[in-house]
């Protein structure tokens, strides 16, 4: 990303700050929630007793498939080469 301007260039920084504080509370508040469910579970006496390492690692597994789905489907889009064209990197 070319920003020429300094205040650009600041508003930028500022806004990845911004990005990454909220992104911090909100896996934690992910993580939180997960362990929550698992209590509140094994507390009604449900058939998953002691299962939050499990909930957990399912919890993590998701989010991790989310993050490799999307960067095939970045890599499916950015691969192709027409004729003519520049490469990406």
């Amino acid at each position: 990303l070319y920003v020429g301007e300094l205040w650009a260039r600041r508003l930028v920084v500022l806004g990845g700050l911004i990005l990454g504080c909220g992104a911090s509370i909100l896996w934690t508040a992910q993580g939180r929630l997960i362990l929550q469910y698992a209590a509140k579970a094994e507390e009604l006496g449900s058939t998953y007793k002691n299962e939050t390492g499990k909930l957990m690692g399912l919890f993590w597994a998701i989010f991790q498939c989310s993050s490799l789905v999307g960067g095939a489907i970045t890599y499916a889009y950015y691969n192709r080469k027409p004729e003519g064209s520049i490469p990406l990197y």
